[in-house]
C-alpha cells in the first residue's frame, strides 16, 4: 500500500507528566476502543504521501435484456462520476477501475431500473 501521509501508533507507553519518566506500566496496544487511543496523525514532513490519481467520468447506455417477447425498452444510462476511484499507480489504473466497475454493473442496473413496455 502506498504511503498516505498519516503516522499511526501501534503501542502506547505511559509516562509521568511532571518529569516525563516512564511509569513502569507495560506497553498496551493502541486500540480505537481504548480511552487513551491516539488517532493517526497527518505528517507530510516525515511521512510524505505519494501521488494519487482519480478516474475521469464515464457513461454507458444499456438496454434491459430481460423483457418479455413483444416488449421494448429504452436505454438506461449509468454514470461513473469523476473521482469515485483512486489509484496510487497511474491515471490509467484509476480509469480502468472505473471502466471495470461500469462493465460489471451496467447490465444489472439496466435490468433493475429499466422499464419494459408493449410495442
Amino acid at each position: 500500500m502506498a504511503n498516505t501521509g498519516y503516522k499511526s501508533f501501534a503501542w502506547l507507553e505511559e509516562y509521568y507528566q511532571d518529569d516525563l519518566s516512564k511509569t513502569g506500566q507495560a506497553l498496551k496496544p493502541n486500540l480505537a476502543t481504548d480511552p487513551d487511543y491516539i488517532a493517526p496523525v497527518l505528517d507530510q514532513t516525515n511521512c510524505p504521501s505519494g501521488a494519487r490519481y482519480y478516474n475521469t467520468q464515464l457513461t454507458k447506455t444499456v438496454f434491459k435484456d430481460n423483457c418479455n417477447p413483444g416488449e421494448i425498452t429504452e436505454g438506461v444510462e449509468l454514470i461513473v462520476y469523476a473521482n469515485q476511484f483512486v489509484s496510487n499507480i497511474s491515471q490509467a489504473d484509476a480509469d480502468n477501475q472505473a471502466a471495470t466497475w461500469l462493465e460489471n454493473n451496467a447490465q444489472i442496473y439496466a435490468n433493475n431500473s429499466g422499464v419494459c413496455r408493449p410495442q
